[in-house]
């Protein structure tokens, strides 16, 4: 992407996304890739919007009779949008895919071309060699299934991240799944979500990404990467921010065994003195004088236990609903450097975390286009602060 970037591609419902908890991608642009001729439509489309030029930056073709069918089909897309906006566009003819890059500011429009190609996808590696090779948890076929695309678009995804990166998805599993099951989606369809909430967390990718891939790509036009291969990065980017929230998650259940375990004891052994109480009682029995005298100091030290471990589960509960209701360390991180209302795209400017993982995304796919639309910030992805945060974000 060039420029600025003013992503049409992808909106959410910033309030469902904190409500459920979940982390969606969306592709707006649901309509098929639009009708095309001799010009004339397109000629039609740039007076009713003011257009004045229109220049192929390879070629430096102004004249729109020039132009092929493939380059009339991107600029018809992009001008369905609305100026400032910049549309990576994938034209499918004649079985051929040729990615187009698109720019529209005020009355200029500028575009290149790249070369087609047969295919959108390359040979994926299998389910166990993905799982071996990142460390991620199982394959899951859930109403549709994995096959070589998607598994594709997972192992480029994945293989875009650092070890340490990688850490933090560990046991992450992957869904297949038709369509998104809960409905976030407000306008658009569902390409791909994050689900935190699930018994295991997961990435879920719908079907609908193979027809985003069709109509968009990330990268540029000499390196295209599919639009779900970005936006399954995307989605680990949110998994890697939300790594430490888990985490005390996780924390909380186990403060909460503990608590429940001391409380047992404590009341066990308070059973165990009022049985030996009633037989003393009935009987003096020195014996047992002796051990209710032993009991008693038991029953001091679990009673402390039970406090220290119910001290310790409020302590975490605390801090889980603190960390629950602002961004993750490296999404806070990201937004000292970057508010996010000044994020690269549309959707970054959304949230925080969206900002981060939209940052990632073109960090690693499209540097310069991150370099371009919030400078510093690839350089910060590349410092030792970001790789240390990656590191703590494990514990």
């Amino acid at each position: 992407m060039p420029r600025h970037m003013t992503s049409t591609v992808a909106v959410l419902s910033v309030a469902m996304l904190l409500a459920s908890g979940a982390a969606q991608y969306v592709d707006d642009d649901v309509r098929p890739a639009p009708p095309t001729d001799d010009g004339t439509t397109l000629r039609a489309a740039l007076n009713r919007h003011g257009v004045a030029s229109v220049t192929n930056l390879a070629s430096g073709v102004t004249d729109i009779n020039l132009l092929s069918r493939v380059e009339r089909v991107a600029l018809l897309a992009l001008v369905a949008t609305r100026s400032g906006a910049e549309l990576d566009v994938m034209v499918e003819a004649e079985g051929q895919f040729t990615p187009v890059e698109t720019f529209w500011d005020g009355a200029a429009i500028t575009f290149r071309s790249g070369a087609p190609r047969a295919g959108l996808y390359g040979r994926a590696p299998s389910q166990d060699q993905l799982q071996k090779d990142f460390g991620v948890g199982p394959f899951v076929n859930d109403g549709a299934t994995w096959d070589n695309d998607g598994l594709y678009v997972v192992g480029a995804a994945l293989s875009e991240l650092t070890p340490d990166e990688l850490a933090l998805l560990a046991g992450v599993e992957f869904h297949r799944m038709a369509r998104d099951p809960v409905g976030l989606a407000v306008n658009g369809i569902s390409i791909a979500m994050y689900r935190p909430e699930q018994r295991a967390p997961r990435i879920e990718l719908y079907n609908h990404g193979v027809t985003a891939d069709r109509r968009r790509f990330v990268g540029t036009v000499d390196k295209p990467v599919p639009l779900t291969v970005a936006t399954v990065l995307h989605e680990a980017a949110h998994a890697m921010a939300r790594k430490p929230l888990l985490n005390l998650r996780r924390r909380v259940a186990d403060a909460e065994r503990a608590h429940a375990l001391a409380v047992a004891r404590a009341r066990d052994e308070q059973r165990r003195y009022a049985a030996d109480r009633k037989a003393y009682n009935a009987r003096r029995d020195p014996a047992l004088a002796k051990a209710l005298t032993a009991r008693a100091v038991t029953i001091k030290v679990l009673v402390k236990q039970m406090v220290a471990a119910q001290k310790e589960r409020d302590a975490i509960r605390a801090t889980l609903i603190t960390e629950q209701g602002r961004a993750a360390p490296l999404e806070r991180a990201l937004d000292a450097r970057l508010p996010y209302r000044s994020g690269p795209t549309a959707y970054a400017r959304t949230s925080p975390g969206e900002s981060f993982a939209e940052c990632l995304k073109l960090h690693r796919l499209d540097r310069a286009a991150l370099e371009r639309a919030a400078p510093g910030v690839a350089a910060w992805f590349d410092s030792a602060e970001y790789a240390d945060l990656v590191k703590a974000s494990a514990y």
